[in-house]
């Protein structure tokens, strides 16, 4: 098997179909014998009424002879009125009666009775005026119109199809029909007279089975009515082939439904697999385009190109940071070289190396810091390190940080002033890196406002958010550079000339958004910035 067939075998699309069919084998193993019993029993109960009732048309020719048709409507003996069965029993003392008919016309509706008394059949009627009439019948003179209603019968449906048979109380054949066979003798046996109730059974035929009533009469004689169950038995072939078939039709539509819904949900998954294909060969910029097969498919697409995007982002800032690294390192390796080149090559002073190992030694500093600067963004920025959050009055820190700038702010001439509220202003945070982000915003402001210029360092205690915010009237950002500010070793074209290296409010970002807060800076060219920093009040940590 090649492994191409074994990938279709093991996908999502082929184990679903495999569910749809084994859903539809299962159910129709419980639904199909069951549908066959109901059809098959519908059929055979269709059969045994069709064949009692003419079977009962057959005992009405044989008690009544041809007057039966001469009747609107059989009905049930047990409807005799009681004073009409009283007037019949004051005729013929215990009198049974069999079965009765009903006519109507102009004059009103009549009811015929026929009844058995001294083992003899009787006529009965009770007229208008309370009388009752009654008439011996000799059942052996419609013998003859019981062989006659045989032969109609056997001509018009085929003698192979019907049979019909009058048999004494001995089993032997008083009239029948062509081809007629008499059922097992001890299957007859039974006298319980008319209306005793109809006992079907199978008696199997030349070519075939044959469903036969047999009704017992009055005088232990028994009409035995068969028809063949040919067409009944093709019948239930027929519609078992035909639920065969459907089963095989649904079952071979509903696998295909199955591999075609499969396959329109997984469009999904495939597009993605496609995409991270395409990633792991380098192509950063690659997106699954959207679709319509569900909401879970749309989340997934939608995270799949948000996490892609993040990706992308981070490789791009990965690539950046590590230009910026490389230049920033660059630069002091190359002093620390070429002091040493030089010192090494000139007289052996010692106050020459002396001096080399103080240079040396700051820019390591240098380096140092940066390294580590780098660190706390990454591990803040990536949540690697878990804040101790505690309640930090900001109020406190900022009065610290405008007296410890205070003195760099007065060599200059600035005016460094601070606006509190009356309240001490409590937010969650971790007091150190809170302390990096009020001394680098003024730090920042000092580094950028010239001489005789203004800051202004406020605090508001807002709705459950406390607002820190730093103005200064120094040289601003241009508009193209305010979305950049915040980016590692993100400078200024205003900055260049100054001592830096970038970080310093990417770090503040780092650790703003590190305590869900927010930061964000206005500026107008020329005119100052104002740094804001929001950042939750304790309450909501309590």
């Amino acid at each position: 098997m090649s492994s191409k067939r074994k990938r279709i075998f093991g996908t999502v699309k082929f184990r679903v179909a495999l569910w749809f069919a084994a859903l539809f084998a299962v159910s129709a193993a419980v639904c199909l014998p069951l549908a066959y019993y109901v059809m098959r029993k519908g059929l055979l109960e269709a059969a045994d009424r069709e064949l009692e009732a003419e079977a009962r048309e057959l005992v009405h020719i044989y008690l009544t002879g041809r007057r039966y048709k001469q009747f609107d409507r059989e009905i049930p003996a047990a409807l005799v009125s009681r004073p009409t069965l009283a007037a019949f029993n004051a005729r013929l003392p215990g009198v049974r009666l069999l079965l009765g008919f009903e006519n109507r016309n102009l004059h009103g509706t009549f009811r015929t009775y026929y009844g058995v008394c001294g083992g003899k059949l009787y006529e009965l009627r009770r007229e208008s005026d309370g009388t009752v009439y009654s008439r011996l019948v000799e059942p052996d003179h419609h013998i003859e119109l019981l062989q006659n209603a045989f032969d109609d019968r056997s001509l018009a449906e085929g003698s192979s199809n019907v049979t019909f048979l009058l048999l004494d109380r001995n089993g032997r054949k008083l009239a029948g029909s062509r081809r007629a066979r008499s059922l097992p003798a001890e299957a007859n046996t039974a006298e319980n007279g008319e209306g005793g109730g109809p006992d079907f059974d199978i008696a199997a035929g030349d070519r075939s089975d044959f469903r036969v009533i047999r009704l017992p009469m009055f005088d232990g004689r028994v009409i035995e009515t068969g028809r063949n169950l040919a067409r009944t038995y093709a019948m239930i072939r027929d519609y078992s082939l035909i639920h065969a078939g459907t089963f095989i039709a649904v079952l071979c539509i509903g696998s295909l439904c199955g591999w075609l819904i499969a396959r329109k949900f997984i469009a999904g998954v495939v597009r993605v697999s496609e995409a991270a294909r395409d990633i792991a060969g380098g192509d950063f910029s690659r997106r699954v385009p959207g679709g319509n097969e569900g909401a879970e498919i749309d989340e997934l697409v939608d995270t799949f190109n948000l996490m892609n995007a993040n990706t992308e982002r981070y490789f791009e800032e990965l690539r950046m940071v590590t230009d910026n690294v490389a230049h920033d390192l660059r630069t002091p390796l190359t002093r620390m070289r070429g002091l040493a080149e030089v010192t090494v090559s000139g007289p052996p002073d010692l106050s020459a190396y002396k001096e080399m190992a103080g240079v040396i030694a700051e820019e390591c500093g240098q380096m140092l810091q940066l390294i580590n600067t780098m660190l706390e963004i990454t591990r803040t920025g990536s949540k690697i390190d878990a804040l101790e959050l505690a309640p930090v009055d900001l109020s406190r820190m900022a009065e610290v940080a405008v007296d410890l700038f205070g003195p760099l702010a007065e060599d200059r001439h600035i005016a460094l002033t601070l606006e509190l509220p009356s309240e001490p202003v409590v937010v969650a945070g971790e007091r150190i890196k809170l302390q990096r982000v009020v001394a680098n915003l003024i730090d920042n402001a000092l580094k950028f406002t010239p001489d005789e210029g203004r800051i202004t360092v406020s605090l508001e205690n807002g709705n459950d958010i406390a607002r820190f915010r730093v103005a200064d009237t120094g040289c601003g950002i241009k508009p193209e550079e305010i979305g950049h500010v915040f980016e590692r070793f993100f400078r200024s074209d205003s900055s260049r000339s100054r001592p830096g290296n970038g970080l310093g409010l990417a770090l503040v970002q780092a650790i703003v958004s590190a305590h869900r807060g927010r930061i964000f800076v206005e500026s107008e060219f020329g005119r100052g910035s104002v740094f804001t920093v929001e950042l939750p009040l304790w309450r909501e940590h309590a």
